[in-house]
């Protein structure tokens, strides 16, 4: 049976959330006495656990949500949250979205509704301010960000410089003295971190004096298909390089290449985000930006128990350094 809330308790006695959450947490108020025992009595009746109590157990439900598994930034994630619960004996949830907002929000309802101490998420690439409000309004549950962020929104956060690992992939590429780079970008300027990945795309040309290609940015999905789709257009176009906004992108960039006998880094040199494992396994050898989502997992883990157990912890936003990686798939362009 899953776990009263507040919200269920404020339905059960027809009073607003805001007065039930500040009764059953012994806040200063000025509410009826009746309707503090109504709230207390129906609270106790339906079982209701405060944070207070849940603090005093020692194991923890810890929710982990991301848009997929396909990626495998994200199961790699998952690992890392895994492994640092696994230390605590704490009980890991996991979730999947879809990249989609509606079944996020379901998702995220689900594991409020099981009684979940703290969530861990990636939200899909399209959640906006007023996503993130739906997401988690009227709920005391801590949650950490990770990977995509909103700087606007009171969470603590976890995640890389993407702004920053974009301008290293770019920059090595301008340094070869590729000029015609394209950038394969996420779905949209809606999340933290594809806008960011797309700045570093631009300021690099921007101090290097330099013009970026005309409409030389392409959305895709983060997944292998929007790389296969647009190798085509990038290779019709001309583009010398190309920096694509994960590894996966390019990994189906390198498929379609194959397919139209075109060679890596001959033809086109290709630098792509996120050091997956795979990326030291492709031929030729994928020129990337590294960062550890093992790593991101497990501090977002270490972060969330402490705001669980503390009502008055500051939120936090953790940001890492990203590290280039330089392999066989960039080179000068041919002739120059």
């Amino acid at each position: 049976m899953a776990r009263a809330t507040i919200r269920d308790i404020a339905q059960a006695t027809g009073l607003s959330i805001t007065a039930v959450s500040l009764v059953l947490n012994n806040r200063p108020n000025k509410i009826s006495a009746a309707s503090q025992q109504a709230i207390r009595e129906t609270a106790e009746r339906m079982r209701y656990v405060s944070n207070q109590q849940k603090r005093m157990t020692a194991v923890k439900r810890i929710a982990v949500v991301v848009p997929d598994l396909v990626n495998f930034f994200f199961s790699s994630l998952i690992s890392g949250v895994d492994s640092a619960i696994s230390e605590g004996g704490h009980h890991l949830m996991i979730g999947f979205t879809n990249n989609n907002p509606q079944r996020e929000q379901n998702v995220v309802r689900s594991m409020y509704a099981q009684g979940v101490d703290g969530i861990i998420i990636t939200t899909s690439t399209v959640t906006t301010t007023s996503g993130y409000r739906q997401l988690f309004q009227n709920s005391s549950v801590p949650v950490i960000l990770v990977d995509r962020v909103h700087p606007s929104f009171s969470y603590s956060s976890m995640t890389y410089n993407h702004q920053k690992g974009a301008y290293f992939a770019v920059k090595h590429l301008l340094d070869l003295g590729h000029r015609r780079i394209a950038c394969l970008s996420g779905d949209g300027e809606q999340s933290y971190s594809t806008s960011r990945r797309m700045r570093g795309y631009l300021l690099a040309f921007e101090e290097a004096g330099l013009p970026a290609p005309e409409n030389g940015i392409y959305f895709g999905n983060y997944l292998e298909d929007s790389g296969y789709q647009y190798a085509d257009d990038i290779f019709k176009r001309g583009f010398t390089g190309l920096f694509s906004c994960n590894d996966m992108m390019a990994y189906g960039f390198y498929k379609r290449a194959n397919e139209l006998n075109k060679s890596i880094p001959e033809d086109i040199s290709v630098v792509g985000y996120d050091d997956l494992f795979l990326s030291n396994l492709l031929d030729p050898p994928l020129t990337t930006v590294r960062q550890d989502p093992l790593t991101l997992g497990r501090e977002a883990v270490k972060r969330l128990l402490v705001e669980i157990d503390s009502d008055n912890s500051m939120h936090q936003d953790i940001s890492y350094e990203p590290t280039l990686i330089i392999r066989r798939s960039t080179q000068a362009p041919s002739g120059s």
